[in-house]
């Protein structure tokens, strides 16, 4: 359990770097959207390493698709894909990582673990992280572990 103190500067650091963060853009055109997304990352990525997950690489794309994020987790690693909604819960955020997105998700993870072969022999996860901005511009995370398993059928239990 997370001493009231602990927790308290905790709040302090987090409130401290999303004042350095640029407002998030209206999500309109395209542009914004990267933007939005792009400060969605930043802001995750600092929630995560405040829980002692170290980010590796962010926003791998190759052909098949993108990762937001892909970390450590101890021995684990995992591999992110980061949601920021604008409302109240985090629940559509979850549920819009359908199975075609997890696929792609799956292929590009696969693409990066060839190209780093260090990796292929770790524990994997695949993640998902929902932020929710609410209408008072608070935050609301939702870190969802394991939220969907992309091994090769013979490799599943």
């Amino acid at each position: 359990m997370t001493h009231p103190t602990q927790a308290s500067h905790a709040a302090h650091r987090t409130s401290r770097f999303l004042a350095r963060l640029p407002a998030l853009p209206p999500r309109s055109p395209k542009y914004a959207a990267t933007k939005c997304g792009q400060s969605a990352e930043d802001i995750a990525t600092f929630w995560l390493t405040q829980r002692h997950i170290r980010p590796i690489q962010r926003n791998l794309r190759t052909r098949w698709g993108e990762i937001d994020l892909i970390a450590q987790d101890g021995e684990t690693l995992v591999f992110f894909e980061i949601r920021l909604r604008a409302a109240n819960d985090t629940s559509s955020a979850i549920l819009s990582v359908n199975p075609a997105k997890q696929q792609r998700i799956a292929q590009t993870a696969h693409a990066f673990l060839a190209q780093n072969p260090r990796w292929t022999n770790a524990p994997q996860r695949f993640d998902i992280l929902a932020i929710a901005l609410r209408p008072d511009q608070s935050l609301l995370f939702s870190h969802l572990r394991a939220a969907f398993d992309a091994s090769p059928p013979h490799h599943r239990t």
